[in-house]
């Protein structure tokens, strides 16, 4: 628990692994823990809305996916790779 209330009032868990002399900040992780409305403030704060309305752009020579194929285009593909091996 002592961990825990530093770990809140100081914001900052390395500080809290050096208080502690964990060499690991996943063993300082262990002896804290973080309340349901410290876990919804950080969700909040993330904006979770805005990065999902947000799309990534196209990449160039990205595969397609795969889910959302036709089994033409599917076969399209395979005939695709097929020949590319054959190139290497």
């Amino acid at each position: 628990m002592a961990a825990t209330r530093f770990q809140r009032q100081t914001n900052d868990i390395r500080l809290t692994q050096s208080l502690l002399r964990h060499r690991s900040v996943t063993s300082t992780q262990k002896y804290t823990e973080a309340s349901n409305q410290e876990l919804q403030n950080a969700v909040q704060a993330m904006n979770w809305t805005d990065a999902a309305q947000q799309q990534e752009p196209p990449r160039p020579n990205a595969l397609p996916d795969l889910a959302t194929l036709t089994p033409e285009q599917l076969q399209q593909l395979a005939a695709q790779l097929a020949a590319m091996q054959a190139q290497a």
